[in-house]
Parts: C-alpha cells; structure tokens; sequence
C-alpha cells in the first residue's frame, strides 16, 4: 500500500477509535463469505459497524488515538464491531449472532473506556440490561421509595380521618340524646303544669261550694230566726186580745 494511502487509512482507523463508545474484536477466519455478508447485515440492523482491518494499520490507529488497549486484543485475522452507544448493544449483537446461527465466530476481547476486556468479560457486558432497560429499572426503583412514602403518609392521614369522623359522630349522637332529654322533661314539666291546675281548679271548685253552703245555712238560720220572731209576736198578740175580752 503507498504511503499516502496507508496514512490516510491508519487517520480514517484512528478517527473511528475515537469516535467509538467500544470496539470488540473477533477472529472470523472461520466464516464464509455469505456468513460474513449476513454478520454485516446483522451488525448494521443493531446499529453496529463491522469492519476486517489489517492488524498493522489497526495498531498504528491505536497509537494515533491514544487507545493502546487495543493493542492488547489485536491478534491474527481481525474483524472489529464498532459500538456508538450503548456499550452492551454491539456484544449482545455478536454474541446472539453466534448463538442463533451457531457461527463459527469467536470473540477474542474489546477496548471499551481505556481498558481491555477479556472474551468472558465481553459475554457479561452482553447479558446486562440495555440502556432502555436500565432506565426503566433505574425508574422503578426511585419510584418504588416514594410510593412507600405515600402509602406510609396515607395510612396516618386515613387513621386520622377516621378518628375525626368516629368523633363528629359521637357529638351528633350526644346532641341527638340531649335533644331527646329536653323533650322528655319540657313533657314533664306540662303535664305537672296541668296537674297543678288542675289541683288549683278542684280546690277553688271545694272551696266555691263550701261558700255556697256557708252562704246557704246562714240564710235558712236567718229565715228560722225570722220566723221564730213572728210567732212569738203573734202568740204576743193573742194573749193581749184574749186579757182584754175577759176584762170586758
């Protein structure tokens, strides 16, 4: 390759280093091309870039991208995954490739914040949640305290109100019995009212007709007396004609 091109590959090479979240790479010296063709596809649909370099070009680009870790996983036939965002996705991508088409394809190791990652170490980052997935999990559990909270702030609240209305329920409830005291002694106090006149009526009713009797007896006596009186003048009276006759 001429000079000029072998630059220009090894800046195109670097640029990529430095624009990637993770870089694995895979030995493919087993796969056929139309197994190569449907990886890339593969790759391209997870938002993944799959490229062959040249392991000469590949440790001079890490070199001018100041990723020396790549060196590390850089080794015979070289293909490597380009990841630009979440660091999971390219190896759950590769790794589902193998697994659902049984392809020969192996990982050899990846470069991912400064550091090599073993092949093992890439099948872990594979089986972590995605981004997506974190989040929502992140979500929940900063949800989960505060809906602990409220059903905590509730349940006293709850208790409250029920006291409060237990409470009213009682005052009603005494009110309603005062209430039903009062009629009960204001129907006492008429009735007692009405006794008492009643009473008060019969004794002036006795008392009325004792006057009455009084009055009565009183005038028979008058009338006895009267008559008593006249007798007596009449018997008077007699006698004198009688003296007066025999005198003459």
């Amino acid at each position: 390759m001429p000079t000029k091109e072998k630059e220009q590959a090894v800046e195109d090479l670097a640029k990529r280093f430095s624009e990637s979240t993770i870089m694995i790479t895979t030995d493919y010296s087993g796969l056929r091309v139309a197994q190569m063709t449907e990886l890339r596809r593969a790759m391209r649909e997870s938002g993944v870039e799959f490229r062959v370099i040249k392991n000469s070009l590949a440790l001079m680009a890490a070199d001018s991208a100041g990723k020396p870790a790549m060196k590390d996983v850089i080794d015979g036939p070289t293909g490597i995954a380009f990841g630009f965002g979440d660091a999971s996705e390219p190896a759950k991508a590769l790794s589902d490739f193998i697994r659902a088409n049984r392809s020969a394809l192996k990982i050899r190791g990846a470069e991912l914040d400064g550091r090599a990652l073993t092949p093992a170490e890439v099948q872990q980052l594979a089986s972590l949640p995605g981004k997506d997935e974190l989040i929502a999990q992140l979500l929940a559990q900063m949800l989960s305290p505060i809906t602990g909270l409220v059903g905590v702030m509730n349940g006293p609240v709850g208790g409250l109100a029920r006291v409060l209305q237990a409470h009213v329920d009682n005052l009603a409830q005494a009110d309603n019995s005062a209430d039903a005291g009062d009629s009960a002694q204001a129907d006492d106090s008429a009735e007692a009212d009405d006794s008492t006149e009643a009473d008060e009526s019969a004794d002036a009713g006795d008392s009325d007709e004792a006057d009455d009797s009084a009055e009565a007896d009183d005038s028979a006596e008058a009338d006895d007396s009267a008559d008593t009186d006249d007798s007596a003048q009449a018997d008077d009276s007699a006698e004198e004609d009688d003296s007066k006759q025999e005198e003459e």
